[in-house]
Order: C-alpha cells, then structure tokens, then sequence
C-alpha cells in the first residue's frame, strides 16, 4: 500500500521495557537511515540511557508511529527539568545528546512517511 493512504497512528514509550520491545523494528528502521545510524540506533541509545538517566533526572518520551503494524517513525526522546533554568523548564531532549558534540542525531522515518510523520 502507499504510503499516502495510510494513516499513521502514534504512541509514547515511557519504559525501558517498552523501549526495549522496539528493538527489531527500530534497527530495521535506523539501518535505513544512512550516514550516522549507528547513533540512532537500539545499539547506542539503550546503553546510553542506561548510563545518562539517573545524572539527567529524566524519563523517557519514546515516540513511536506505527501504518498497518510496521514501525515508520521514531522520535527518541526524553523529557528533564533543567536545573539552571529559573523558573525551572522541562525541556524536550534527543536521547544520546550529552556532551558539548553530541553524534549525528534525528528523527527516524521510513521513506515515504516524511509527510506523515511530521503532520502529528
């Protein structure tokens, strides 16, 4: 089926559990992505969560777009209070964005699916 026709219906992980469900489709879906999906993959992101949760006061905003049972875009995300900010923010964040450089980051979308993705 096209793309077009299809709706895309979303959802937000909130779990590692639930992170961890995504694994074969989300490095399918990353695998597809070029230059830099290693960083966007299951491979890094898990472990890098593992590791950066608990020092960021975080918890996870995973988004997840699914057409006809196929996973066609990723947002990882994470959601924190910024510290320093006064008043104090909650801040929408790319998961694996630490540091001063972080790796080549972005949205996951299955080609075709750019319109739709980005519509919600």
């Amino acid at each position: 089926m096209h793309a077009k026709a299809m709706s895309v219906e979303f959802s937000v992980v909130r779990d590692v559990a639930g992170l961890r469900e995504l694994t074969p489709a989300w490095r399918e879906l990353a695998t597809g992505g070029g230059a830099g999906a290693l960083f966007r993959g299951p491979e890094w992101i898990l472990p890098w969560w593992q590791a950066y949760r608990e020092i960021l006061g975080a918890e996870l905003h995973v988004m997840a777009g699914w057409a006809d049972g196929e996973l066609v875009c990723l947002a990882p995300l994470y959601v924190r209070t910024n510290p320093r900010a006064l008043p104090k923010v909650r801040e929408l964040r790319m998961l694996g964005d630490a540091g001063p450089l972080p790796p080549a980051l972005d949205f996951l979308v299955k080609p075709g699916f750019e319109d739709k993705a980005g519509a919600q």
